[in-house]
């Protein structure tokens, strides 16, 4: 496979081809690939919490695109509840049917397939239960946090409010609406992208990681989606139990069983995935071939930013070059 940035005129010239799955539960999944369906070589994409398939591109440049011309067909797939209305799943849904669902389509399209998430995409991507992941070849997370959010955040009665909150809505099949904080930070970018985003609790992005305005706000306008509260209170579970489970899903012993060639990914500032707590999930995996690398970025930056081509996208290629042939 060649290493490859693509142009915004390369990036224009893609389009998708887009098919229907089903999990196990009879949930239809749309499948989007990019690039050949005769290719030998595959990556899966997957976005994280509040967030969609946009994720992984802006008007300027696009990882999707940027593996097409490497020489990958490319699945950037949505998990289900993107679209609002009652959402009920958990973290284990999305792991054990959206996912694996998606692993075991692409799997049987191409000879190697790699998976490549961002945040709780990456997540998902190291706890597929084994029939999916022993399908992997390459598994990369993209500022996947096995303890979300900064330490001052995990103390007890925050961890317990956000749970008894996320658990009390998600009973009640209210969807978590992505878009309307999205909003929130387009009317408030220029205040985060300044001085005062380094004294917030979560800030998204490094100050100063997307120099044309256009690109941040596509990726706030298009790329946040609806989400289930149940998974909201699943990844706070992570922090409340020390990374032993998930809500339903068994994470250690997920991660214990992820043998796949890895790759990690963590930004710097990011405070929804600090490094130490990517390192964390990293270290709690099986696998013998293991890398952790930590760049200068936040956390959406770390996908679309300025920066990312290099910081990113490089050894992201890299890797997967040495491990799909």
């Amino acid at each position: 496979m060649r290493d490859a940035t693509a142009s915004p005129e390369q990036t224009r010239s893609h389009a998708p081809a887009v098919t229907t799955i089903f999990c196990e539960d009879r949930t239809p999944l749309s499948l989007c690939r990019y690039g050949d369906d005769d290719a030998r070589a595959a990556v899966i994409l997957l976005h994280g919490f509040i967030q969609n398939a946009a994720a992984w591109s802006v008007p300027s440049r696009s990882l999707v695109h940027t593996l097409v011309d490497a020489g990958y067909a490319v699945y950037p797939f949505n998990l289900r509840g993107r679209d609002g209305g009652v959402v009920r799943h958990d973290l284990l849904t999305a792991v054990d049917e959206d996912a694996a669902a998606v692993v075991h389509a692409v799997a049987d399209r191409h000879e190697r397939v790699a998976f490549v998430g961002h945040s709780m995409g990456g997540l998902i991507g190291a706890s597929l239960p084994p029939r999916a992941a022993q399908k992997l070849a390459a598994v990369a997370v993209l500022g996947s946090p096995l303890f979300p959010g900064r330490p001052i955040l995990h103390r007890r009665p925050v961890t317990t409010s956000l749970w008894t909150f996320g658990r009390g809505m998600g009973f009640s099949g209210r969807a978590f609406d992505g878009p309307r904080y999205a909003r929130a930070f387009v009317a408030g970018r220029k205040l985060l992208d300044g001085a005062m985003s380094r004294a917030l609790p979560l800030p998204l992005w490094r100050p100063g990681s997307f120099a044309d305005d256009n690109d941040l706000r596509h990726t706030l306008e298009n790329a946040f989606a609806f989400d289930s509260h149940h998974v909201l209170a699943d990844l706070i579970d992570m922090v409340r139990t020390s990374g032993v489970s998930a809500g339903r899903l068994p994470i250690a012993r997920r991660l214990q069983e992820m043998t796949a060639p890895l790759l990690a990914i963590a930004g710097d500032v990011d405070a929804l995935a600090p490094p130490d707590s990517v390192r964390a999930l990293v270290q709690r995996t099986a696998s013998r071939d293991k890398r952790f690398l930590e760049v200068s970025a936040g956390h959406i930056d770390l996908v679309v930013g300025d920066s990312a081509p290099s910081l990113v996208w490089g050894p992201l290629t890299s890797f997967l070059g040495r491990h799909m042939q």
